[in-house]
């Protein structure tokens, strides 16, 4: 770094603290000396400084750079933790560091791979690839987050034993004083724009759905005349990351009575039961079978239901593909109304699920049973207890 030679020892026998030297008193030496010292402390100051970059660069770049597709920037990360290596160990070689040239800690960008790069920088597994195909998770082309219209899958999952979740769904259940019914799902849940990771099993980011479905109930009792249907319409906006899951939504449903049921009960006072509500809700695994959550609606705009509505619950799914023998799943889930001075229904499903390897979809057969207020919000002041079984599909 210098270019003059001031009549000193070599620096390792300074730093191991062989102090049997003594200065020359020539003036013009000590010039020497204290030249040499500033350039020591230029040196030592400018290594601290790449510390401080390199690791403001880390943290920086951990959630954006893709290390593995741009060879300048892992050029440049392997310099500045080779430089923070050095600097470490500057006490101990301070001398044999000042030899050695800048052109040997610089590797050519062609000579670099993203395995050196991962060798040099060991990472969390917070961020290591999910499918285990990469050893970081922005070298896979199926984890690294991207613009995405109509994606695959689903980052929010509908509640399996939620009672006006939007999916495709036939259940026929018995109630002691009035026999068979036969409740029914027509609708389903699905992604317009993901920013995030690709694919449908376990994928991160934020996505914004749409959703529809119509809830008739069918009287298996009276030649299956339609009793009433309830329908739903809804723009979730959803967000996960690892075991964390977030929904923010508007959605609205309203009440209908069927014509058949008016025409046998013509002094029924029909009611207009409409909600047009704001919700947020949480989601998460506590581990990768079993998810719990928690959401709570407000109705801006509501005839006869009040604003606030809660529903939570816990489930068992386990994730894995089974082939044809399925795997069990258990569903609890809990729904509290502020028209019922927060009471409300229990909804419980057990049986066996079929999931889709690559699209995550679910096709589930079990058993139901519903003890509370009705679910159909034409009759929303009833109490009703339904077991029986049925089939489910979620997307």
């Amino acid at each position: 770094m210098l270019d003059y030679a001031p009549p000193h020892p070599p620096i390792s026998q300074l730093v191991a603290g062989r102090r049997s030297w003594n200065p020359p008193s020539d003036p013009l030496s000590t010039v020497h000396n204290v030249r040499y010292l500033v350039g020591i402390l230029a040196l030592v100051t400018h290594r601290l400084l790449t510390i401080l970059i390199s690791t403001l660069l880390l943290c920086r770049c951990a959630g954006t750079v893709s290390f593995a597709g741009d060879e300048t920037e892992s050029t440049t990360l392997v310099q500045n933790q080779r430089f923070s290596t050095q600097t470490a160990a500057v006490g101990e070689s301070i001398g044999a560091a000042h030899d050695v040239s800048r052109q040997q800690l610089v590797e050519p960008a062609s000579q670099l791979s993203a395995i050196d790069v991962h060798n040099e920088l060991p990472l969390s597994t917070e961020h290591q690839c999910p499918c285990g195909q990469y050893p970081h998770r922005f070298d896979c082309p199926r984890c690294s987050w991207s613009w995405q219209f109509l994606p695959d899958g689903l980052l929010y999952k509908s509640y399996l034993a939620g009672p006006k979740e939007a999916r495709f769904a036939s259940a026929w259940l018995h109630e002691e004083d009035r026999g068979w019914i036969w409740d029914i799902s027509l609708g389903g849940r699905v992604g317009i724009f993901r920013f995030g990771t690709p694919g449908a099993v376990n994928p991160d980011g934020w996505q914004l759905d749409i959703e529809g479905a119509a809830f008739p109930r069918l009287d298996s009792e009276e030649d299956a005349d339609m009793e009433s249907a309830d329908f739903r319409f809804g723009v979730p906006i959803t967000w996960s990351r690892g075991p964390l899951e977030m929904k923010l939504a508007y959605y609205h449903i309203s009440a209908h009575v069927g014509d058949e049921f008016l025409t046998r009960n013509p002094m029924f006072q029909r009611v207009n039961y409409v909600r047009d509500s704001a919700l947020l809700g949480v989601a998460r695994h506590l581990t990768p079978d079993v998810r719990a959550y928690s959401e709570a609606a407000w109705a801006f705009n509501s005839d006869v239901a009040q604003p606030w509505e809660f529903q939570f619950g816990i489930e068992y799914s386990p994730r894995q593909c089974c082939g044809k023998r399925g795997s069990p799943y258990l569903a609890v889930n809990t729904q509290l109304f502020e028209e019922h001075d927060f009471g409300g229904s229990v909804n419980l499903m057990v049986g066996r699920q079929w999931r889709g390897k690559d699209t995550d979809r679910l096709l589930r057969f079990g058993l139901q049973y519903f003890n509370g207020k009705s679910s159909q919000y034409a009759f929303y002041n009833e109490y009703e207890e339904l077991l029986g079984f049925g089939l489910w599909f979620d997307y």
